[in-house]
């Protein structure tokens, strides 16, 4: 299975519930590594890694978590295909492409985190992934390839950055659940077929003048015509919130923060107070699950902010108060 530090395809019959742990000085995975190993439930990939090849997952079909390590910079086509298993990816800030069909027919995939490193999401990437509910296209990408989100059929709404120029054919093709999509005026060139097949969509968020939508080839009306178009819409970021639940023990509390809306890497700062006077203070930083710290001190008052990061100190939401 090795040659030096290369981890080449696995030979062999490979049991059900399979867990593997890749060597420490691993540097690379080779194509098609690991396609069709049925069995593999879990696959631990060192920080040494810093290639996958094509279709190196390709078919597993039991595998359920993947975290790609900081140093990959490509994800290559159709590394995770058809992992249908598959519910949770985290991706690296290294990370600058997502190939061809790279997540094609991951159809327990229901979320996943784009980071703004990205800019190429090749054709067919989520294309099939029918449980994704929903994705966030980062401000680095400029184009979305033809069948990227084909038959993504619990997609509900989409929001396309302004760094992007181009939406390929097919591109929401049959996401029969979507019902709005906001497009920024950016946006120079809708090819053909963007939107057929969704049955749903209702409403079309449009940040340009009707005429500069007039302008675009094969433009909006041209098979949307049963659709509301909003022109002028000013897109607005979403901001994070956070939903905190104190439980009281005997000399300590337990507070518990839920995040929605913030980016994995945010900083989460909860603080306390006493008659106005800070008791305590405590910060972590938010991985995209729940955040659960203790305090000993005494308080009335707790406060929860969330920060762009600890360099920057960017206050991103007004402080929640928990009395």
């Amino acid at each position: 299975m090795y040659a030096g530090k290369v981890a080449y395809q696995y030979k062999g019959t490979m049991s059900g519930n399979t867990k593997i742990i890749l060597r420490d000085d691993t540097k690379s995975i080779t194509e098609s590594a690991f396609s069709c190993c049925y069995g593999l439930s879990s696959l631990t990939i060192p920080s040494s890694v810093t290639s996958i090849g094509k279709s190196a997952f390709y078919g597993c079909a039991s595998l359920d978590t993947i975290t790609i390590p900081n140093g990959v910079t490509r994800i290559e086509e159709n590394v995770f295909g058809c992992c249908t298993s598959l519910t949770s990816v985290k991706i690296p800030d290294s990370l600058t492409s997502i190939g061809y069909n790279a997540f094609n027919c991951c159809i327990s995939l229901a979320l996943i985190k784009i980071p703004n490193s990205v800019t190429n999401i090749a054709e067919g990437a989520f294309s099939n992934c029918s449980s994704l509910v929903s994705v966030k296209i980062p401000d680095s990408v400029t184009s979305i390839g033809e069948n990227t989100f084909r038959n993504c059929t619990s997609l509900i709404s989409v929001k396309i950055p302004d760094s992007v120029t181009s939406i390929g054919t097919f591109a929401f093709h049959d996401c029969t659940s979507l019902t709005s999509i906001t497009i920024p005026s950016s946006v120079m060139r809708i090819e053909g077929y963007v939107f057929y097949g969704c049955t749903n969509l209702s409403v079309v968020y449009y940040c340009g003048s009707e005429y500069e939508g007039s302008q675009i080839p094969l433009s909006f009306n041209d098979y949307l015509k049963d659709v509301k178009i909003l022109y002028n819409y000013v897109m607005i970021p979403t901001l994070p919130t956070t939903q905190t639940k104190i439980t009281k023990k005997s000399g300590y509390s337990i507070v518990n923060i839920s995040v929605k809306d913030a980016d994995e890497g945010s900083i989460i700062l909860m603080s306390t107070y006493k008659n106005g006077a800070l008791s305590d203070i405590q910060s972590e930083e938010y991985d995209g699950e729940d955040i659960m710290m203790a305090t000993f001190e005494p308080y009335d008052t707790v406060k929860v902010m969330i920060w762009e990061s600890l360099e920057s100190m960017k206050p991103l939401l007004i402080p929640e108060t928990v009395n």
